[in-house]
């Protein structure tokens, strides 16, 4: 009885980096205009300022293990126009997209999941998970990936990398990074996803260097791929 007690306040407790301030947004929209007190410098015209961070999609078990790592990528971002107002004066506009990687895509296509196809980092560190718990969580992962290269499936995850760490810019493209795959390259300003960028050519380009890329060829190559993402 005192089981089924815990289990339930558990499932009624919100977690902190599930709720408040730091509940998941699940909207986004394109370049919009935003007001602004003060004076935006000249110097900003044409630039803009992207933050990464994860926002997860399945969200139904708000009483789950959560950590601020975990979670689906979403870029936000302020990009700076100029206004021909003969002043040089500057439009900030915000933009947010999910960054469309294997893992959101598969997720927003299966929508009886409670809790993320991804284990918690909060569980796998958690020095009180005991080593089942951790295997059980590994093992539904592995699981869930594999069905989805299974016929039928809408959406094969072949990389696990939620793209939720940071944003670089590298060889004249933007690209959000994780430390579990390789880099996502997006589109400013609008911050739309092109493609996996393999340190040659991004999925979706139309030119690009030809060669295998990132983490090269062999059984390995998917290890090598990750340690070329830190």
């Amino acid at each position: 009885m005192a089981g089924l007690d815990a289990k339930k306040r558990k499932k009624t407790h919100l977690h902190p980096y599930l709720a408040g301030n730091f509940a998941p947004i699940h909207s986004v929209q394109p370049l919009t205009p935003c007001s602004y007190t003060g004076h935006v410098p000249s110097e900003l015209i044409g630039g803009e300022y992207v933050r990464n961070g994860g926002n997860p999609v399945t969200n139904e078990d708000l009483g789950r293990d959560a950590h601020w790592f975990d979670g689906d990528g979403m870029l936000s971002g302020v990009a700076f126009r100029r206004v021909d107002d003969g002043l040089g004066g500057v439009q900030p506009e915000f933009v947010n997209q999910y960054l469309l990687t294997d893992v959101y895509l598969s997720t927003r296509l299966t929508p009886s999941l409670r809790t993320p196809i991804l284990p918690s980092i909060a569980t796998l560190v958690n020095p009180i998970s005991s080593l089942i718990t951790i295997l059980l969580r590994i093992f539904r992962t592995i699981f869930l990936v594999l069905l989805s290269h299974l016929p039928g499936s809408e959406q094969a995850i072949k990389k696990i990398s939620v793209a939720n760490t940071a944003v670089i810019y590298h060889d004249g493209r933007a690209l959000a990074t994780c430390e579990s795959g390789p880099p996502m390259r997006v589109l400013l300003p609008g911050l739309e996803t092109v493609g996996w960028y393999n340190g040659k050519t991004a999925e979706g380009e139309r030119i690009g260097e030809a060669g295998a890329g990132l983490g090269g060829k062999g059984l390995l190559s998917f290890m090598k791929e990750w340690t070329t993402a830190h």
